[in-house]
């Protein structure tokens, strides 16, 4: 059985809307660019801390992690059944 990927789309989404850039959400939560990159291309993964940073910074609530960190890549395009 294959690894299920991660589909950080609706964050990056959500990054772009609030801070115009990567970039630029990578220095207010103070990381580097290419280490919040690699988190985001699923090649770095997410610990408890850089989550809780991230859904400060976005004004997310904790109800709204599932759907920002959880969701895999196979969920979107899977039939609803």
């Amino acid at each position: 059985m294959s690894e299920k990927k991660t589909d950080y789309s609706r964050l990056k989404g959500k990054i772009r809307e609030q801070y115009g850039s990567q970039k630029a959400f990578a220095d207010a939560i103070g990381v580097t660019p290419s280490g919040l990159s690699l988190r985001l291309a699923g090649k770095r993964a997410f610990k408890s801390k850089d989550i809780e940073t991230v859904v400060e910074a976005l004004g997310l609530a904790a109800e709204d992690i599932p759907a920002y960190f959880f969701t895999s890549e196979d969920a979107k395009t899977r039939p609803l059944t």
